[in-house]
C-alpha cells in the first residue's frame, strides 16, 4: 500500500509546478481583539484582518534580506513554511519594528517596507503579526508519512 501512496504522490508532483501552486504565505494583522479571537478559531468576517500575501520573488526577497533570521533568533520564536507562528507581545513587535527599520536601510526592498506596515498595523491595533507561511507540499508529504504509519 505505501508504494501505491508514494507512487501516486511522485505522479501527481511532475505535473504541478509546486512553487507557484503549493504555497501561500500570508502576513495577517487582525484589527482588534474580537477580529484575533476569530482568527484563532479560524472563523474570520470581511473585514478582520489586514494582510500581506507574499508571492514567490517577494518571499525570496524576505528570505535573502535574513529579516526572518533575524526575527527568529531575537525574538525565540519560528517562522517557516512548516507551522504558523505569531507575535503578539507589544515588547517583541517593538522588537521586530527595529530589526526590520534596520533591514530596510541595508536592503531596501519593497517587501520589508510592507512588512513594516503590517508590524506599525499591529502595533496600532494592540493585536498581533500572525505568519502564514504553509507549504502545501510538505504538508501532504507530512500526511502521507503519517498514513504510511497506520498502512
Amino acid at each position: 500500500m505505501n508504494k501505491i501512496i508514494i507512487k501516486f504522490f511522485r505522479t501527481k508532483v511532475t505535473h504541478f509546478n509546486i512553487k507557484r501552486i503549493n504555497s501561500m504565505r500570508n502576513i495577517s494583522v487582525p484589527v482588534n481583539k474580537s477580529a484575533m479571537e476569530r482568527l484563532d478559531f479560524n472563523d474570520c468576517v470581511d473585514g478582520d484582518l489586514i494582510e500581506l500575501t507574499l508571492d514567490e520573488d517577494n518571499f525570496a526577497s524576505l528570505l535573502e534580506s535574513k529579516v526572518i533570521n533575524q526575527l527568529n533568533n531575537e525574538l525565540n520564536i519560528n517562522i517557516d513554511d512548516y507551522e504558523d507562528e505569531k507575535i503578539i507581545d507589544l515588547d517583541k513587535l517593538i522588537t521586530a519594528k527595529n530589526i526590520i527599520q534596520i533591514s530596510i536601510i541595508s536592503n531596501n526592498n519593497e517587501v520589508l517596507i510592507q512588512l513594516l506596515t503590517q508590524v506599525d498595523h499591529a502595533i496600532k491595533y494592540k493585536t498581533g503579526l500572525f505568519f502564514y507561511f504553509f507549504c502545501r507540499l510538505i504538508g501532504v508529504i507530512y500526511l502521507l508519512y503519517l498514513a504510511s504509519n497506520f498502512i
